[in-house]
């Protein structure tokens, strides 16, 4: 299921380069529920970023982590709420025995962005005394590194989903999905003028790893790209 995903989203993410493809807005998904400005939203608790990322693609395990800290600390610079911390969270719940609520939590919505257990988000807003939680997921995290002897580009694939869920009903208010990609150094064709050019975009950028292949991006700065678009949809209370 989740290499269909990820095929789904890399066709989608094609779409958004340039040429004569049709661009596409960013975030890919920005459902607001028409409740959601029933009533004021002023503090946040912060679940722990899960993944469904293969340990092959992410050895270890670092997508989970290094998507919350940076989500996180920008959702914090960029709206009113009050966030509270995913570690102070996660140890909260671990507390209350909750940890493997939220194990289940996840593995049902990261599968089926529509189930959500209402009860555990209400839960979670109950203990840490909050208006609303907001949780995410990275599902997509991946790299194709293009040998010299193919055409193509070494390529990073990054996706994130993010939810909002009210603390008095446990109904989720915001869903945000993003999927983004870069280009490395990219190989096209054995000419000893595009040879020698490439060897001189490597030796001025040090993207060359051991055994002639081109390296993709790093994940940090794709991931800053689904990031940046996430936060910017978030949705903020009016009251």
């Amino acid at each position: 299921m989740r290499i269909v995903r990820w095929l789904v989203a890399a066709a989608l993410a094609m779409l958004s380069c340039g040429g004569h493809r049709t661009a596409l807005e960013h975030p890919l998904t920005n459902e607001l529920d028409p409740t959601f400005d029933e009533r004021p939203l002023r503090t946040l608790a912060t679940l722990p970023f899960a993944t469904d990322v293969s340990e092959d693609e992410d050895p270890d395990q670092v997508a989970a982590g290094m998507t919350g800290g940076k989500f996180y600390p920008a959702l914090d610079a960029a709206t009113q709420y009050t966030l509270l911390g995913a570690s102070e969270v996660a140890r909260a719940l671990e507390q209350a025995g909750l940890t493997p609520n939220l194990r289940a939590f996840y593995s049902d919505w990261i599968s089926d962005q529509e189930d959500v257990d209402t009860e555990f988000v209400q839960q979670v807003a109950s203990l840490l005394k909050v208006d609303a939680v907001v949780g995410g997921a990275v599902d997509l995290w991946h790299q194709d590194e293009i040998d010299m002897m193919q055409t193509g580009a070494a390529r990073t694939h990054v996706g994130v989903l993010v939810g909002l869920f009210d603390g008095v009903t446990g109904r989720r208010l915001w869903l945000g999905r993003d999927s983004q990609f870069r280009d490395g150094l990219r190989y096209s064709g054995p000419s000893e003028e595009k040879v020698a050019e490439l060897e001189r975009q490597l030796e001025r950028t040090n993207k060359r790893t051991l055994g002639g292949v081109y390296a993709p991006p790093d994940y940090a700065v794709v991931l800053d790209a689904a990031v940046a678009a996430l936060v910017a949809a978030f949705p903020q209370s009016k009251h």
